[in-house]
């Protein structure tokens, strides 16, 4: 089933000139519906704070679009969620602290979009969170010390941002972790380990 929703445009293939304009103005109609998978269809437009109706949903796939505009803060309402792709769009603004509420990620890819701010505290509630994927950003700061709570995080990426400070020693709590990309930052030793 594919979902399209009000002020989107969706675009053929073989008619990239010629957009369609799609219109769906409400999710309501699915109440029940666990996967929403809309990833590499040139579909451009805002992600419509609505989409935190379908509290059922486990997958949002909107990857290699051409969303733009902020994240919904109502995306902390789908508390069922297990997998989140919003890579490789034009999302901008900050990472919501209400990334927080999805108690059951397991995987997080916000990378390649025009993010900014810091990486929030409220991540490190994500317990079972196995992949966290920011890379290609403009995120800033420091990496938050909550990161180590993360005790399944198999894969962290936060490579190609502004990221400033020390990496936080709490890192070394990830005991799980197997791909760590923090490179193309602004990261600095510790004046004592110089």
């Amino acid at each position: 089933m594919q979902l399209i929703w009000e002020n989107m445009q969706c675009c053929r293939q073989s008619q990239r000139d010629k957009p369609i304009r799609c219109k769906f103005k409400s999710f309501s109609s699915f109440p029940d519906l666990t996967i929403l998978n809309l990833s590499s269809n040139a579909l451009h437009g805002t992600i419509p704070a609505h989409i935190g109706t379908l509290t059922k949903l486990k997958i949002i796939d909107l990857s290699m679009n051409r969303f733009f505009n902020v994240l919904p803060l109502s995306l902390g309402n789908l508390t069922q969620l297990t997998t989140l792709y919003i890579n490789e769009n034009s999302i901008s603004g900050t990472i919501p602290q209400e990334i927080g509420y999805l108690k059951n990620l397991i995987e997080l890819e916000l990378s390649s979009n025009f993010l900014t701010g810091s990486i929030p505290p409220s991540l490190g509630h994500l317990m079972k969170l196995t992949t966290f994927y920011l890379r290609r950003n403009n995120i800033s700061g420091c990496i938050p010390q909550e990161i180590g709570k993360l005790k399944n995080l198999i894969n962290l990426g936060t490579s190609f941002n502004l990221l400033t400070g020390p990496i936080p020693s709490t890192v070394g709590n990830l005991t799980k972790l197997t791909n760590l990309y923090i490179n193309n930052n602004k990261f600095q030793v510790p004046s004592h380990e110089k």
